[in-house]
């Protein structure tokens, strides 16, 4: 089994159609925003008939590197929880690890498949999207390396660790962060591209047993 994590509705429907067929392949829409995507892929584990041998995740994102322009696919690689802490104006102060019971804000995905050509990236979630450029700023600023930003992508990799199974996580931008003009049937089209010439093929080799090289 192989599980297929999409934030909305709007982001299955630009792949269903090029994913199914696949089995035992589930698509599961967790829902935006980080707890909901954590609660859904908690309650779709307890009630799983078999557990998946991998979770891939397909969706769109923010960008806050110039380079990654709307369309563009991105693989990532590395995925920091954001606004944990107490914000003091033009600073943000991450919440203690000793308060956090040292539980992290900082996750790694599996090595990328090697045939899927796309930039690695570090993300970033956040609870809200950033509203102004003036608000991407900011969040850019507190964590220089952050190249993306979602609302839900490190409940991905939290449950993937904790449940010890490969995550692959791949967005296609849809906007710049802070941006009022988001290009998102362009995204959703490339996601649909993407999941019909890189996913599909993939998730069948997953299910055939043979691991990425």
């Amino acid at each position: 089994m192989v599980w297929v994590g999409l934030p909305s509705r709007l982001e299955a429907e630009a792949v269903e159609t090029t994913l199914q067929g696949i089995t035992p392949l589930r698509l599961l829409v967790t829902g935006v925003g980080a707890l909901a995507s954590l609660q859904a892929l908690w309650q779709a584990w307890v009630t799983a008939e078999a557990q998946p041998v991998a979770l891939v995740v397909l969706g769109i994102a923010g960008s806050y590197d110039r380079r990654l322009a709307p369309s563009k696919p991105v693989y990532v690689q590395r995925e920091r929880w954001g606004d944990v802490g107490k914000r003091y104006g033009r600073r943000f102060e991450p919440t203690p690890e000793a308060l956090r019971h040292r539980f992290p804000l900082y996750y790694e995905s599996s090595p990328p498949p090697p045939e899927w050509p796309f930039p690695c990236v570090e993300g970033l979630t956040l609870h809200t999207v950033s509203g102004s450029r003036r608000e991407a700023r900011f969040w850019r600023r507190q964590f220089p390396t952050a190249q993306i930003e979602t609302q839900e992508n490190v409940a991905y990799f939290i449950f993937a660790q904790a449940q010890g199974i490969p995550l692959y996580a791949l967005r296609v931008i849809s906007n710049f962060a802070g941006a009022r003009r988001w290009e998102k049937a362009l995204a959703l089209a490339q996601l649909h591209e993407l999941a019909q010439t890189y996913v599909a093929p993939f998730c069948r080799k997953l299910l055939a047993g043979s691991p990425p090289t």
